[in-house]
């Protein structure tokens, strides 16, 4: 009975004696993995509340907290953000730790379960490297091989990341009205100073730093997606480093990249 009970926490299956079979090998084993990684004193921020509150796909709020230091009403911005829930990387921050902040998606499928999930600023529009523009957006519709999360600007849904292919093979099309990172920041009343910021657009992530403010707004630490695109990847690490940030944690998150504000 007591075997049952656990069994479902351990990131494995038990086949046979002496034999196991990885049952979620890129979200609930990576968070083990992610934690055995930390200090005792950074262990003992990551309550057991807070992990079973964890819902990032591969431990990125673990790692946001311990980066914060288990801070009380930190402030996060988070694009996309799909249900609130799913995939979070501030879900966790915003129950367990009270923070407060900003969630973009305009994917119109999390719309609903969005605003139901997180108490906190929502904003519909896709953020991009300009405001007020209408441009076509590809809602992919969720199958064996992809999901919804998966949705992107149509300008970037071939942008040369494992979902390009399946996103091409299955999507709906609508418009969505764009708004930049600083006009997002500003309309909201961001803080100029900011502890976590979360981008991860399917492609866009470039374009959306380009034209950041990074005099105004100083990042503690960020995590930015590059699903191995490389070229944007090298685009986006030369930005981020010029501006002051220096990149952490460099195996840590497979298709992420993560970096601290120096100076803040």
């Amino acid at each position: 009975m007591f075997l049952k009970k656990i069994k479902k926490n351990f990131p494995f299956r038990i086949i046979s004696k002496n034999k196991f079979d990885f049952t979620d090998r890129g979200g609930k084993f990576k968070k083990y993995e992610i934690y055995n990684l930390f200090n005792k004193k950074e262990k003992e921020i990551l309550s057991n509340e807070f992990i079973n509150y964890s819902f990032s796909q591969l431990g990125q709020d673990l790692i946001a907290i311990v980066l914060a230091e288990g801070k009380q009403e930190g402030y996060f911005v988070e694009f996309g953000a799909c249900d609130g829930i799913r995939h979070s990387n501030t879900f966790a921050l915003e129950k367990i730790f009270n923070w407060n902040g900003i969630l973009a998606e305009p994917s119109k499928v999390w719309h609903d379960s969005l605003i139901k999930n997180r108490n906190c600023l929502i904003d519909k529009r896709c953020v991009y490297s300009e405001s007020d523009l209408l441009m076509p957006f590809f809602e992919v519709q969720k199958n064996k091989n992809i999901s919804h999360g998966a949705s992107s600007l149509s300008r970037f849904a071939n942008n040369g990341d494992w979902a390009s292919k399946l996103r091409l093979e299955n999507y709906i099309e609508y418009e969505v009205k764009t708004i930049s990172l600083n006009d997002l920041l500003e309309e909201n009343n961001a803080p100029n100073k900011i502890d976590f910021m979360s981008i991860d657009t399917e492609g866009s992530e470039l374009e959306i730093i380009k034209n950041f403010n990074f005099n105004k707004y100083k990042i503690k630490f960020l995590c930015i997606e590059h699903n191995f695109v490389n070229k944007t990847r090298k685009e986006i690490n030369q930005i981020l480093t010029l501006n002051g940030y220096k990149q952490i944690y460099k195996k840590l998150s497979e298709f992420d990249d993560w970096y601290i504000y120096i100076n803040f």
